[in-house]
């Protein structure tokens, strides 16, 4: 009984530690100074599967070894442009807040989101693609995280059909993003606050 008293000591230990070095590194990845070529990372939900569409709580963080970024590759527009302006278009709030002329004129000249994210494994591809888009296309550049938070998931709600919102907030932003009775926001990934909830 004793051992194993002791070996669950030693694990609880041992994985509290691994995961301090992981934020860490996290960290010092998060606030490095930006790369002139944009990236919009994957994530990684550490709690709150599939409860976050109920309303439910979660904890995102971005994972950069998977991510998307803008390129152009000529003759070829992007295939799903144009059901995604149209989508857009008939969402009033989105329609206003992108610069639809300019999505259109890129698309056509062969400007994409190329990605090395995994599809289907749930680290946010639809996340980082919709990120891009609001990221090089949005009109007003200064928005609240609030606001940002209801453009992203209505943006990635044409992949899903109901967005939380929340991985294409971790992607734009990339920083770690609590969401808590479908409000989203940013934290750092050693606050105290945070270890607390």
């Amino acid at each position: 009984m004793r051992s194993l008293q002791d070996a669950a000591v030693r694990f609880t230990k041992t994985g509290r530690c691994r995961i301090s070095n992981h934020l860490h590194c996290l960290q010092s990845c998060m606030f490095a100074p930006m790369a002139p070529e944009r990236l919009y990372p994957s994530k990684i939900l550490l709690a709150g599967e599939y409860t976050v569409l109920r309303g439910g709580s979660g904890f995102a963080i971005p994972w950069p070894r998977y991510a998307a970024k803008w390129e152009q590759i000529p003759d070829r527009g992007y295939p799903l442009a144009e059901d995604f302006i149209h989508y857009i278009s008939q969402n009033a709030e989105l329609a206003s807040s992108l610069d639809l002329s300019a999505l259109k004129i890129d698309a056509g000249k062969g400007w994409q989101v190329s990605t090395n994210i995994p599809f289907g494994y749930g680290l946010g591809s639809s996340g980082s693609f919709c990120a891009a888009i609001f990221d090089r296309f949005k009109i007003q550049e200064q928005l609240s995280v609030e606001h940002t938070h209801s453009l992203l998931k209505s943006l990635e709600s044409y992949y899903h059909g109901n967005s939380s919102g929340l991985d294409p907030m971790v992607s734009y932003y990339a920083r770690p993003v609590v969401i808590q009775n479908n409000v989203c926001r940013l934290t750092d990934p050693l606050s105290p606050e945070l270890l607390c909830e």
